[in-house]
């Protein structure tokens, strides 16, 4: 219902909700950067926007791509988004507009340089493009906006610098001219 939704949103319950309407953003713990993301398109589609927090933080890209996993990070994110959108379609209030549905990613740094699962550009954008491909069919996404990611996991050392397997592309995919990749795109923080 939409007092449990609210609620979860209001008490930092899972999965993390961010609604905007107008001038109100009511978030869950840590939805920060969500909230701002929500009041920005609110404010630019006139509209009520939903963001859906359903991070899994540390995890690797291999648990997010359906052809590699059975049970994985992927199903979890599917699971939680199809809730949300029960709970949003069986409370009436307001009505999905899937002209824009679509998905922010930031993730990366746990298959940069020196981790345990170190991955080359064409095995991150190949992974990458088999969890979208999946999202657009079994949530209706249309467009996705990366957060480019760090270079590892180091603390703030130069090598953060460097271009890792998932930097490159992550860049590659937002900037290509190829048809598949022309609903993808590099979001910087000052674009919220």
């Amino acid at each position: 219902t939409w007092d449990e939704a609210r609620y979860e949103a209001e008490h930092g319950g899972a999965p993390s909700v961010a609604v905007a309407k107008g001038g109100w953003v009511g978030t869950a713990r840590g939805a920060g950067t969500a909230s701002s993301l929500g009041k920005r398109l609110s404010d630019e589609w006139n509209m009520a926007v939903w963001v859906v927090n359903t991070g899994f933080g540390g995890h690797p890209m291999e648990g997010f791509d359906p052809e590699r996993t059975t049970h994985s990070d992927y199903t979890n994110t599917v699971n939680i988004v199809k809730k949300v959108k029960e709970v949003i379609a069986s409370d009436r209030h307001y009505v999905l507009d899937t002209s824009k549905t679509g998905m922010f990613w930031i993730q990366g740094c746990s298959d940069g340089i020196g981790t345990e699962s170190e991955n080359t550009m064409a095995e991150y954008k190949d992974m990458f493009m088999n969890m979208y491909s999946g999202f657009k069919t079994e949530l209706g996404i249309n467009y996705a906006g990366i957060w480019l990611v760090r270079a590892g996991t180091y603390n703030n050392g130069d090598k953060d610098f460097y271009m890792s397997g998932p930097r490159m592309a992550q860049l590659y995919m937002a900037n290509s001219g190829a048809e598949e990749y022309k609903n993808i795109h590099l979001v910087f923080n000052p674009d919220i």
